[in-house]
């Protein structure tokens, strides 16, 4: 809400101030005409500098938002990806990584960090390691059947189980 009416006030004293300037450009411009002085010119000169910024900064602005409506009612399929994208601009850039050499914050060592990573993980031929293998294997632990349960399994289920399970 505020920043319509500061927007408005601000075109309303543009507005203003050319109207303002085109007068004084007449008067000055008449005066001239009648007898000429030096001063006088530079004065209008001055005015006319001013009025052609005024009037240069009006059409930036209706430049901009020409560009900036067929950009968002354009044909191109592009602007919607560029709309999905610019939510996540943030998550674009790795600030620092942690390898096997410690703590990498250079660009250039990350990108490298990456490609050295991705080159082994796709590469084609398979190196098995048993030791590695067998050093995961250890470390998952998984849940087993007890005796029971395992007998369970191959049990056909009765009626009231059924309905334990599916009520309805």
């Amino acid at each position: 809400m505020y920043q319509f009416f500061f927007s408005s006030q601000l075109n309303k004293a543009r507005l203003h101030e050319k109207q303002k300037l085109e007068g004084q450009l007449i008067e000055l411009e008449k005066q001239q005409q009648q007898s000429y002085v030096e001063s006088r010119m530079e004065t209008i000169e001055i005015i006319r500098t001013e009025l052609n910024s005024l009037l240069r900064q009006k059409s930036r602005i209706f430049n901009s938002e020409c560009k900036m409506d067929y950009y968002f009612n354009g044909p191109r399929p592009s602007h919607l990806l560029a709309l999905k994208l610019r939510p996540n601009e943030k998550y674009t850039n790795i600030r620092a990584i942690e390898s096997s050499n410690g703590l990498l914050a250079d660009p250039r060592k990350i990108n490298g960090e990456f490609c050295n990573f991705f080159s082994i993980l796709y590469a084609s031929e398979i190196i098995l390691d048993s030791a590695k293998c067998k050093e995961l294997l250890d470390s998952v632990t998984l849940h087993s059947l007890s005796h029971e349960e395992s007998s369970d399994l191959g049990k056909q289920e009765t009626r009231k189980e059924r309905k334990e399970l599916w009520p309805n």
